[in-house]
Parts: structure tokens; sequence; C-alpha cells
């Protein structure tokens, strides 16, 4: 269903109206980077090791910053490193002195064989082994050399086998075999132009268009096909930007843009070149006046890609499958959904393209489904009053998969985002996080366990480490919110309203000046997310 979201905030420096003097300096003691330097860490982001479900994280608190490594088959959480030795050898090599408490180390990679990692101090990269402990040299860095080549070759769009590189320059793409510092450029396209570039996200306005810039293709499985988008904004009216911060003069910047009821909008194209034969084609992708295209292609071939083409109200999909080598367009099957499609994502394709996984509002609740290659519905995945929200990981073997979804847990803030598991034909439906919060979590590249940070307005996040059956496994960490409560702060206030319907439940959170008088009346600042102001 199609929620209204209401956001209620009293402003911390008061009003001018009542009388009271505008605190400016208590409203930047929240201001975001504020608020960081206080808290510390609000989440775990695990960091999985090579072929192997254990994962190392840092952790910032009140008490300092802490690294620590995770075997979740042992149940365990030990200290990644002794931070005091860690401390004391880097002082040692590089003759400076670093606070223990906040250790920053910069690129921490582990080995493929998991038995030692690298890191980055200073511009100078060590090595850590895990038996021993040794804490070692291996190489200085140069960063402003490393700066200086990463400019110099960003125009470099390399397939993953890294044999070709393509790029865009004079709004065409060109090929090169990348193994030849030698190696002939050749042009694959001649019609590009300003507004209509083939090299995607290249700014139309720039004055150097001649120099060599990255192309934003996609390269499929067999590392010799891609394609790439071409939008056509040669008749999207302007608009105008003026940079204040620019030296030593503002200055007026003017790009492509449409706004709502124009009459242009940008057209998009589809086109597949080779690098073997350096040829290419435009697939006719054509049926509404005004579209936009998503394409999804299929792991492990790259013989096919399927299609997704939606009119320009975002009423009507069309899910196709194209051949990547002729340019053959199937449109499999299409829906409308009145007004609009919701913005969630509705394709995913998994087992080679033998399965789709579809989402649709159909019943009026957006719902999973289950489609064959060719676009038959085999079956309903998710079922109920709730919507179900994005796939968060796929499980091919298990044929199952774990997404988010808000509204179905009874006495549970409707907007909290749950995480659920469930099989392609709809069976073994499992609440994998529970708890009274919304909920963000990261999947092992094994499928078997998940780290879950999860919070509310007014509770601290949490993070724990669950297998994907929902078991508690372990308690990871609690964000540290002692400093903040130290300067005065409090928790806000989670509320609900009835509508003017008298029946439609409106949600809200409301935030107090930090010092209320008694008797005095104070403003509401109301925010209604989303509405007709620009995106926040």
């Amino acid at each position: 269903m199609k929620k209204l979201s209401l956001l209620l905030l009293a402003c911390f420096m008061g009003t001018f109206a009542f009388g009271q003097k505008a605190d400016f300096q208590a409203a930047a003691r929240y201001s975001s980077s504020n608020i960081s330097r206080t808290v510390g860490s609000t989440s775990v982001r695990a960091n999985w090791l090579k072929d192997s479900d254990k994962f190392w994280y840092s952790y910032k608190t009140g008490d300092g910053k802490l690294f620590w490594l995770v075997d979740p088959a042992k149940k365990t959480k030990e200290p990644l490193f002794d931070v005091y030795y860690m401390t004391s050898e880097i002082n040692q090599k590089i003759n400076k002195i670093l606070n223990h408490l906040d250790l920053s180390l910069s690129n921490l990679k582990f080995k493929d064989d998991n038995s030692a990692f690298n890191f980055e101090v200073d511009s100078i990269k060590f090595e850590y082994d895990m038996k021993t402990k040794a804490v070692t040299i291996v190489d200085t860095i140069d960063s402003k050399a490393k700066a200086k080549e990463r400019k110099e070759n960003a125009w470099k769009g390399y397939n993953k086998d890294s044999t070709f590189i393509v790029y865009a320059k004079d709004y065409n793409l060109y090929i090169m075999k990348a193994d030849d510092p030698d190696s002939t450029e050749y042009q694959l396209t001649t019609t590009g132009e300003k507004n209509y570039s083939f090299g995607g996200g290249y700014r139309d306005d720039d004055t150097t268009k001649n120099k060599k810039s990255r192309a934003y293709v996609r390269w499929l499985e067999d590392e010799k096909t891609f394609y790439v988008t071409r939008r056509d904004s040669r008749k999207v009216k302007d608009l105008w930007v003026l940079n204040v911060l620019k030296k030593p003069r503002p200055e007026l910047e003017t790009y492509k843009y449409a706004m709502p009821g124009d009459e242009f909008v940008p057209q998009s194209e589809l086109w597949f070149f080779s690098a073997d034969t350096k040829e290419g084609f435009e697939v006719d992708v054509d049926k509404y006046k005004d579209q936009t295209i998503s394409v999804y292609p299929i792991k492990e071939r790259s013989d096919e890609v399927y299609f997704v083409r939606t009119d320009r109200t975002v009423a009507t999909k069309d899910v196709c499958l194209i051949n990547t080598e002729t340019g053959e367009l199937k449109e499999l099957f299409s829906e409308t959904d009145e007004p609009y499609w919701h913005s969630n994502s509705t394709l995913a394709v998994v087992n080679s393209g033998k399965d789709l996984l579809w989402w649709s509002e159909r019943t009026g609740w957006g719902q999973y489904y289950l489609y064959d290659s060719q676009g038959n519905l085999k079956n309903q995945i998710t079922k109920g009053n709730f919507i179900a929200g994005r796939i968060t990981q796929i499980d091919t073997l298990g044929r199952s998969f774990i997404f988010s979804g808000v509204g179905r847990e009874k006495d549970i803030h409707p907007y909290y985002a749950m995480n659920y598991k469930v099989d392609f034909d709809g069976s073994g439906f499992q609440l994998l996080t529970p708890e009274d919060a919304t909920h963000s979590i990261r999947v092992s590249k094994s499928d078997d366990y998940l780290v879950d940070t999860y919070s509310r307005a007014d509770m601290a996040p949490k993070s724990v480490l669950r297998d994907t059956k929902g078991n508690l496994l372990l308690e990871l960490e609690e964000t540290d919110l002692r400093r903040l409560y130290e300067t005065g702060w409090k928790m806000p206030e989670i509320f609900k309203v009835k509508a003017v319907d008298g029946v439609t439940n409106l949600y809200g959170i409301m935030w107090t000046p930090l010092k209320m008088e008694e008797g005095r009346k104070y403003p509401i600042i109301n925010y209604v997310y989303p509405g007709p102001q620009v995106e926040s």
C-alpha cells in the first residue's frame, strides 16, 4: 500500500515570535559532524574473509577504537590484534607517536589464505602475521603519485579480465587492447554529439570533449560483449545554477534537466558491441513515446539479457528478453499498476535466467512472484497484508531469498524494516530479525550467517550476529551514547495520531527544545516527506 509519512519537529532555537532568543550554539552541538565525534560507531560493517565465514570489523566507543575478529561457527568474538602492541610496533617503525585509543589503519585487507593482513599508515604498507604477531614494513606508498596515476588512468574502462579498454572521446566510443601499450584505438561509433553522447555520464558542456574519459558500459559474462545506454537530451530544456563559491567570481552552470510536465525528456537507446569484431548495433526498444529502460544481465551467460521497459507515467512495465547477437527483442509479459509503480526493485534474474523474481502490487500489497525464463507465472512467493521490500540475498542452490518487509508484524511500527527468508515456492516463510526496531543486515558469502544492526529514533543502535534461520548467535556491539547524554541531549518521542479521515494512522517523531519552560507555548515545525519540495 502507498502510505503517507509524517514527521513533526520542534526546533532547538525556539522562535522570535514568543520573545525567545535563538540558541544557534545549542543547535550546532547536534549537527551530524559533531554527533559523529561524540557517539562513535553506530553499526558493524562485516568484512568477510575469503572462503570463510569469519569476518573482522572495527568499532569506536568512548573507550577507544578496537578491531575484532568473529568466528560465527564457534560463536566467538576476539581482538583482531593487541591494539597496544600494534601501536607500539608501528610507532617504532615510523618514528611517530600514534594514539592507541584511535588507531587508524587504512586499506586493511587479508591475504587470500587468511594467514596475514596488510594495512597502511602514513604512506607505509605493513603486514601483520596472524600466527607470529610480527609487524613488518612491506612497501612505501607515494600517495601523490598514486593519486596522479589514478587520475591519469581514470578514463580506462577495463573488462573483468583486463584484456580490453573502452572509453569515450568526442561523445563517441573507442576500444583498444589493454596489454599492448602501442595498441591501436578503434572508433566504435561516429554519431555521438553534444547531449547525445555514447559516453554516459559525460559532461556535455565540457570544453575538453576531445579528452579521453570513462565510458559507462557494462561487460557481459564472456568479457567480449558489452552494452551501453545512450541518452538523447538534445531537446531537453536547460536548467541553471549559480556556483557562488567559484573563485574569483561566481559562475553560472548550465545543464539539461527535464522538469515535471515538460514536453521533452531524455530518450534512451540500448546498444550492444563486440570487442572481437569491433561492431555494434542498436536494439529496437521503442514502444512508448517517453520511456525508461533497465537491463538485467544473466549471470554465466552472454547470449541473452533481460530488459524492463517503463512508460513515462511509471504505470506500465514490460519484461523483455533480448538476444545480444541478433538484437531480437521478445516481450515476455507486461503489467500495469495505476496510478504508478512503487519505486521498489522489480526484477531479479537467477539460476542463469531460468527463474525470474518479480515484484508487483497486483493485490494492493507489494509481493514477489516467480516466473520462468519465458515469462510464465509459476507461483506467488510472498503473501499477506504487508509490503515486501528489497531483496538482500539470493541462495540459488537452496532456492530461497532474504528480503526486507514492513507492516507485517502486529504491534510493531509499520515503517520499521524487518527481514524475512522465503523459498521460491512460497514455503519456509520465516522472520529473521524480530526486535521492535528497523533492521539493516549484511549476509555472509556462504548464505549461512548475517550481521544485523537494528535501531529506532529512541533506541541506541545494536549489532548482533545471527544465522540465516534467525537464531541469535552473538551480541556484537551497542552504540555508546554516554557522552551524548552528557551534552543534555534526550531521545525524541515516537507517536501515532489519526488522520483527518479518523481511520488512517499517521506516525511521527518529535524533538522538543532542550529546555522547556512550564506553561510556555512552543511552535511546531511540521516536516512532511514526500512533498512538492526538492528532494531532501
